[in-house]
């Protein structure tokens, strides 16, 4: 079925990856696509890099009001049965877009789901018939769990092709939440979906350590909306699944996070600590260096980090917690 895909892409002083990113928009094998581009106040030369392929997309001026309320405009003015959220320094491989539609086959009550691979300036070579092809079907909970268990989870928005039906379940974007806000998104549209089908040969190259991306972003207000975008998507979690399982993936969760704001955002830390508490408490431990994990096993994490970070007031840096 030839169902239209409304493909949203934030952008925000994204001239350096931008060309390339539409390049691999433009480039689907899936035709029947629109592309909405909202300019969310950027300063350098994305607004002019987005008119010169203005024929090819529709585009949004707007002051800046951050990435979720960019969103939030495309979604206000797209056409298509089925959404996709786009960020403007990553890239997608050519039938990316055709296999999600494809294994969805017109199911409005579930999403599709893409494989990623983490990249900073060279995209990964992936050879023909060398990714994995084999699509699975997940419950909501089941794939949350399976992910979150993982150190280096990935929830992002991006990842899915989502139908109208779902979507408007779902709701829009959080505009409070400036950091971290696909984890609350993502786990809340899972709530308001049936089944994931995860198609590994759609391929999400996911760009890293880009200056000024919102993962970066350290700012006391940035830190806030992380600890409550988390928050959120924990309470979202829970309403999937209340489970002894489920508390304690989301309490090591938040524990992570309290390892690496401690001890210069201790108000944030004791917010996180009362969850994890009403959450039946956390069982991991601070990793890093032998010297470290010593310090955490005898004299506990909070004091293993107070000297870690005067170690790193006087220039020594021993390994830094995982995350």
């Amino acid at each position: 079925m030839n169902r239209l895909v409304s493909i949203i892409i934030p952008v925000y002083n994204a001239e350096k990856y931008l060309k390339e990113s539409l390049e691999s928009v433009f480039n689907q094998t899936y035709k029947n696509i629109e592309i909405i581009a909202i300019n969310d106040g950027s300063t350098d030369q994305s607004s002019q890099i987005l008119r010169e392929f203005a024929p090819k997309l529709k585009i949004i001026t707007q002051p800046n009001k951050g990435q979720c309320a960019a969103l939030n405009a495309g979604i206000a003015i797209c056409n298509g049965d089925y959404i996709k959220f786009f960020d403007a320094d990553d890239i997608m491989n050519p039938e990316h877009i055709e296999l999600q539609v494809s294994a969805l086959n017109a199911n409005d009550n579930s999403v599709a789901k893409c494989d990623w691979l983490r990249f900073y300036d060279t995209i990964p070579t992936i050879q023909k018939n060398s990714h994995k092809t084999k699509t699975r079907k997940w419950k909501p909970n089941e794939w949350l769990k399976n992910e979150l268990a993982k150190d280096d989870d990935m929830v992002g928005g991006p990842l899915w092709l989502i139908p109208r039906k779902v979507l408007l379940r779902t709701g829009l974007w959080d505009e409070g939440l400036s950091v971290n806000n696909d984890f609350e998104f993502t786990t809340r549209l899972l709530a308001n979906c049936e089944q994931i089908i995860d198609i590994p040969s759609a391929i999400l190259f996911y760009r890293t350590a880009v200056p000024g991306s919102l993962s970066l972003r350290k700012s006391p207000k940035s830190l806030e909306a992380l600890v409550e975008s988390n928050l959120l998507g924990v309470a979202n979690l829970l309403c999937l699944e209340n489970s002894v399982e489920t508390k304690l993936i989301a309490a090591n969760r938040l524990r992570r996070i309290s390892f690496s704001l401690f001890p210069h955002n201790r108000s944030l830390v004791k917010r996180l600590d009362k969850k994890i508490i009403e959450l039946g408490g956390s069982n991991i431990k601070l990793k890093g260096g032998f010297l470290l994990t010593l310090l955490a096993r005898v004299f506990g994490w909070r004091c293993a980090r107070i000297i870690q970070v005067l170690f790193y007031k006087i220039g020594y840096k021993p390994n830094k917690p995982s995350q």
